[in-house]
């Protein structure tokens, strides 16, 4: 539960600063200075896409540790969402914020943004009331063009291998008690014995030749 309010808190930081600091003007700019030859009004056309792209990734945000309290599937979100994290908050990440200017925050929003929608066709039966509109897929297009060659895939990949990790980890059936707990999942020793006496009689090499 701490870890929960403290993500909400961190988020809504998060949102204050993009709000303040990404704006059309100073994309523009970033964008002007990673190519000399776009012109202002190619630059700022494409800065009117981006800044609200980067601006609604902390709604994505917050709506995932939203259904990180659904206990038929909190811990795997919360699992991948805290991955997710790790790389948003990442300093030295592919396109660093020092280097890339506002436009380093691109590859954040397209994975946060992408781990949503998937979390989201994983978990189908979950409904967090957290107001999140997705981009539209025109904006989303957009900014897998802009992503260097071949990133918007690998992190696409990357959203389907971590909640596949977590789903597999964490969302396999949960057994609620008659006081509507959760039950813990048993170690299954009695299987573990079963391969230790299996592993200790002794076996002939599947290359050998019977004599």
């Amino acid at each position: 539960m701490a870890a929960v309010v403290l993500g909400a808190v961190v988020i809504g930081l998060l949102k204050d600063l993009l709000v303040e600091q990404i704006t059309v003007t100073g994309m523009t700019e970033d964008l002007r200075g990673q190519d000399q030859d776009l012109s202002p009004d190619e630059a700022e056309a494409l800065a009117e896409v981006l800044v609200p792209f980067i601006r609604t990734m902390p709604d994505a945000l917050a709506w995932a540790i939203e259904m990180s309290k659904d206990r038929r599937c909190g811990r795997a979100v919360a699992f991948g969402t805290g991955s997710v994290l790790h790389y948003v908050f990442d300093g030295e990440d592919l396109l660093p914020e020092n280097t890339f200017g506002a436009v380093g925050l691109i590859d954040d929003a397209f994975l946060v943004h992408a781990f949503v929608r998937h979390i989201h066709e994983a978990f189908p039966f979950a409904a967090p009331e957290v107001a999140y509109e997705p981009p539209a897929l025109s904006a989303i297009q957009l900014v897998a063009a802009l992503l260097p060659e071949g990133v918007a895939t690998a992190l696409l990949r990357t959203c389907k291998g971590v909640i596949q990790i977590a789903a597999a980890l964490f969302a396999a059936p949960v057994e609620i008690d008659a006081d509507n707990r959760v039950v813990a999942p048993s170690l299954r020793t009695r299987a573990a014995v079963q391969t230790f006496q299996a592993d200790a009689q002794p076996r002939t090499m599947a290359y050998e030749t019977p004599g």
